[in-house]
């Protein structure tokens, strides 16, 4: 209920909790929520909500690329191809969310005019430095996306 509430998203309509550990040096790619081919059609994820179950000392940040640290100026990254997670993790000017226990972060992957996949959600996680994270992810969805489990592959 509270991601519908931050999110204005009605959260009957989300998709099942996902529950994901990242174990000492996990990462996960950049990649956007939103936007995947999925039962002959695209997936459309309106916004992605993340509780961060742990403190996380070191490393684990869920970083956005396309959005420069204090500023809500975009960076130009993609179309023409995505940063390697490798190279941006350690710089300072890419936004960064660390993983601090009990806390949330709801962003939206699509545009609110026309709907277009919104480049700055454009996210992953950088490696986990001295411990393990976890975290607890919710999709919420504008309309009903799908009725059995076969939306969820």
């Amino acid at each position: 209920m509270l991601a519908g509430n931050l999110s204005g998203l009605p959260w009957k309509l989300s998709e099942p909790v996902s529950l994901t550990k990242y174990t000492l040096n996990q990462k996960y790619e950049l990649h956007f929520d939103s936007g995947f081919a999925i039962a002959g059609g695209r997936m459309k994820r309106d916004a992605t909500f993340l509780v961060y179950l742990n403190s996380v000392l070191r490393g684990g940040e869920t970083i956005f690329p396309c959005c420069l640290n204090n500023s809500d100026a975009e960076f130009p990254c993609v179309p023409n191809g995505k940063p390697l997670l490798k190279d941006i993790c350690h710089q300072e000017e890419f936004l960064k969310v660390s993983p601090q226990a009990r806390t949330c972060l709801v962003f939206f992957n699509h545009e609110e005019q026309g709907g277009e996949l919104h480049l700055r959600s454009l996210h992953g996680s950088c490696p986990v430095v001295n411990q393990e994270k976890w975290i607890v992810q919710i999709w919420l969805h504008r309309e009903p996306w799908g009725s059995g489990i076969s939306d969820f592959w």
